[in-house]
């Protein structure tokens, strides 16, 4: 295999399990992936735990750095077994009460997935991990990455058919917020082509931009009835719209009305008293 193929599968395949691990032992030393030569022209990839020489030392008392590796191991094994499964039309799923999934292969065959396999599978970093691991599969004369463990029964194979199941659907923006608003804004910028949104700052120093969807005030506009100047501002309904997506909170701004246009000072007031 051309080393420019293999190296960023295995690169992914650390992160691939550096990922699992985030989610189901956040908490024990981070693992990574080390190759070992085993004779000319073979090598072995080991995942192992990071740690310290102190650690190393503590840990030969107890197992339970050797039973994360194995939890890891195993959890990975099973997101990949039920992303194959998920993907073929020939298979039942069934999610259960505990949050684990159980798939019919046939009528005397049940598949059991662990809870925390079916929470990583819906981790966006896991399943882009997973998917440049595959990558290579996508070469000619690559037919199959068959990973093996010494703690898991089974090893896993994943060949060129399976690569549909390893892609990544869009991630849906998460709705965080949604809601009218009463704002008073500075006009920054005004828009006069329709389509084209005006610029706003609320005072605090956010300058955003939003689309103005009074159409009774843009045909005040368009009459010469209403005039700007600098400064001016608009007491609105200002609906705001923020969600969550895979590239981070993003804010989506329109005034659904303008309640007041609100010209700036250009008259000082004098002491008069009152009469």
């Amino acid at each position: 295999m051309d080393v420019r193929q293999l190296a960023p599968s295995l690169l992914a395949l650390g992160e691939y399990y550096q990922a699992i691990q985030r989610e189901i032992a956040p908490d024990a030393p981070q693992v990574a992936l080390k190759m070992r030569a085993t004779s000319h022209g073979s090598f072995e990839v080991h995942l192992e735990l990071g740690q310290s020489l102190w650690e190393q030392v503590r840990d030969l008392f107890t197992s339970d750095d050797a039973q994360t590796v194995a939890n890891i191991v195993t959890i990975g094994g099973s997101v990949i077994a039920l992303l194959k499964y998920a993907a073929s039309k020939a298979h039942k799923i069934f999610r259960k009460d505990d949050g684990s999934v159980e798939i019919e292969i046939d009528d005397s065959t049940i598949v059991t997935i662990p809870a925390e396999a079916v929470e990583a599978s819906q981790s966006v970093d896991v399943r882009h991990s997973i998917r440049d691991v595959v990558e290579p599969l996508r070469h000619e004369g690559i037919e199959q990455i068959r990973l093996t463990s010494e703690t898991a029964a089974d090893e896993v194979i994943i060949t060129a058919a399976d690569l549909p199941a390893f892609e990544v659907p869009p991630l849906d923006d998460q709705i965080v917020l949604d809601e009218l608003q009463e704002r008073v804004l500075s006009i920054q910028n005004i828009a006069f082509k329709d389509g084209n949104k005006w610029k706003f700052s609320d005072g605090s120093g956010n300058v955003f931009t939003a689309a103005v969807r009074d159409e009774a005030f843009l045909a005040e506009i368009e009459r010469n009835e209403v005039r700007f100047a600098k400064h001016d501002a608009l007491r609105v309904m200002l609906h705001v719209r923020q969600a969550n997506t895979a590239d981070g909170l993003k804010s989506e701004y329109e005034v659904e009305s303008v309640i007041e246009h609100i010209r700036a000072a250009r008259q000082l007031p004098l002491p008069f008293d009152e009469a």
